[in-house]
């Protein structure tokens, strides 16, 4: 392995020339992980419209790829791309979210041991050091919708909806979704 691998940090990752893949850096592990598939896609999209639609004045979403630097109650960096993130319009105006910390972050699922296990627990746990208000989870395979909002210290399961099950969310805003209108479907 070569050597500015081992001392890899953030500002490493974010000179890396585009490459088309998604780089992340948590807790000093480098993740690189391709476009996702047409399922993922699709439920980020829905994502998208919906949340959008729902957002108050003063809130926008973005989606990946956006980088937000998360420095960690203990001091360490890391650079994550959620699929989605709720932003006040001032974190949205800046290029790079750094020192800040979104009102949402949503993570959809891709297939895959590794990607489930970082959207599960890698980023779980790194958000449980920044101070997260709300995270969610989607998993279009199933479909279904997991939440953690933050209760003091820790994020703790708040909802979970499956298939035409509703979804029924407070925080960041009030919203109303069906995982089975998230999934992946013809046409």
């Amino acid at each position: 392995m070569p050597t500015w691998v081992e001392d890899l940090d953030v500002d490493r990752i974010l000179a890396l020339p585009d490459d088309g893949l998604r780089h992340e850096l948590i807790d000093g592990v480098h993740h690189v992980t391709p476009a996702p598939a047409e399922a993922h896609q699709r439920a980020v999209a829905e994502l998208l419209v919906r949340l959008w639609g729902a957002a108050p004045e003063g809130v926008t979403v973005r989606t990946a790829p956006y980088d937000w630097v998360v420095v960690d109650r203990e001091g360490a960096s890391h650079r994550v791309q959620p699929d989605l993130l709720v932003l006040t319009l001032e974190q949205a105006r800046v290029p790079l979210l750094q020192g800040m910390v979104p009102l949402l972050v949503v993570e959809v699922l891709s297939p895959g041991a590794a990607n489930r296990a970082r959207d599960l627990q890698d980023k779980l746990g790194l958000y449980q050091r920044t101070g997260l208000p709300t995270y969610w989870v989607v998993d279009p395979g199933i479909p279904s919708i997991a939440s953690w909002k933050r209760v003091g210290e820790p994020l703790v399961p708040a909802r979970e909806a499956r298939g035409d099950q509703w979804f029924i969310a407070d925080c960041p805003f009030p919203v109303r979704l069906r995982p089975s209108d998230l999934a992946d479907r013809a046409g």
